[in-house]
């Protein structure tokens, strides 16, 4: 197993070392990826969030607007190995939390984080899942629910997402 994951992580280094674009303009990009998928985290009650759906089909129209390649969520292999490690996907997690006070208002956040496979320092013969740039939350409320908040959310994250692992060579 850990001979498969050191082959894993020679390849993508090679990958990276290979590609001219990725060393003299990104710090990540799309391209990085063979595939993105979006993975979403329901902890919403009480009506708060019920674009759900709608919320997915966005978000996955926002990554191929940004030049990802986006795939169905892939499952764990049979050693339980996750796919963003094996398959080289990178995942945009939508986490919204929020419930109904007594008044009436929905209360909550959203939060977007990129996930994808990164070797630790001190163990480059390994790689874990880890977020990958920064995550995005928003603390939100509304009297009805927080559905646009979401979609507003998704695609400010993902055009961010895009634009921070861009390195700006302007001034050299």
């Amino acid at each position: 197993m850990k001979e498969k994951l050191v082959g894993l992580l020679a390849a993508a280094l090679a990958t990276f070392a290979a590609s001219p674009s990725i060393a003299d303009d990104t710090l990540w990009a799309p391209t990085d990826f063979e595939g993105a998928f979006v993975h979403i985290v329901d902890n919403a009650e009480n009506g708060c969030w019920t674009n759900i759906r709608e919320s997915r089909t966005y978000a996955e129209g926002q990554l191929e607007l940004s030049g990802f390649n986006v795939v169905e969520k892939p499952e764990a292999n049979e050693d339980r190995v996750n796919p963003i490690i094996t398959e080289n996907y990178i995942a945009l997690v939508v986490d919204v939390r929020a419930n109904r006070w007594d008044n009436g208002l929905c209360v909550g956040h959203v939060m977007t984080t990129f996930l994808g496979s990164v070797a630790p320092r001190k163990e480059l013969d390994v790689l874990i899942v880890n977020p990958i740039g920064y995550s995005d939350a928003w603390t939100v409320w509304d009297k009805q629910n927080l559905n646009n908040y979401v979609l507003d959310h998704i695609k400010r994250s993902v055009t961010t997402w895009v634009d921070r692992g861009q390195i700006d060579t302007s001034e050299e």
